[in-house]
């Protein structure tokens, strides 16, 4: 059974751009198709999604992983780093949550395409899916 759904969940983190700490408020929306007819599997599967982003995501700092001075800095602060590889557009955000959300499935949902915005882009939505090679 491949059901297509939707999930969009909001956090707040910040970025490390052109040497300053900005906060920066995301939406974020998921669409996705289930893969097995397992319902308890697809609960989880969404949880782990909800999980990555509550636990992991909000309130970290997303920095390019070539800053090494300035991530050696804020990690000696005790700062939650998340570091990306390149530097931290709404772009490479989406990739990576593409990316990372669709692992923590295990292939019981699958993410088509994610789309993200943020308060720093004045709310432009981009938009990452399944046909693009990253």
């Amino acid at each position: 059974m491949n059901v297509k759904l939707g999930y969009t969940i909001e956090f707040t983190a910040g970025i490390w751009w052109d040497n300053q700490l900005l906060m920066n408020n995301y939406t974020v929306t998921f669409k996705m198709t289930t893969v097995t007819k397992n319902r308890v599997n697809h609960n989880v599967a969404l949880k782990r999604l909800q999980y990555l982003i509550q636990a992991e995501f909000t309130d970290a700092v997303f920095i390019d992983e070539t800053d090494t001075d300035q991530i050696d800095l804020l990690r000696a602060a005790k700062v939650r780093l998340i570091t990306l590889p390149d530097s931290p557009i709404d772009q490479i955000l989406g990739m990576m949550l593409y990316s990372k959300c669709n692992a923590v499935m295990e292939d019981n949902m699958v993410v088509n395409s994610v789309l993200v915005s943020s308060t720093a882009s004045d709310n432009v939505i981009v938009e990452h899916n399944d046909n693009e090679s990253y």
